[in-house]
């Protein structure tokens, strides 16, 4: 639970950089940034995606309306 303006930063690689660690072929999902950013007002957030490592992964922030 975020307090009002409070905000939530995740940082994730993006599906075609994890397709190449042999880890991720069972059991993970992978998002692409407008997935993410898409479902936040869903939840009652607002978002935005920044690349990071030369396009290879990304960061979601999202940030609880203001009362």
């Amino acid at each position: 639970m975020l307090k009002p303006g409070g905000a939530f930063v995740n940082a994730l690689y993006t599906p075609a950089t994890l397709s190449g660690f042999s880890h991720t072929e069972h059991g993970y999902r992978k998002y692409e940034p407008p997935e993410l950013v898409a479902a936040a007002p869903a939840a009652g957030f607002g978002a935005e995606a920044v690349p990071l490592l030369g396009g290879n992964a990304f960061c979601v922030r999202c940030v609880k309306p203001a009362a």
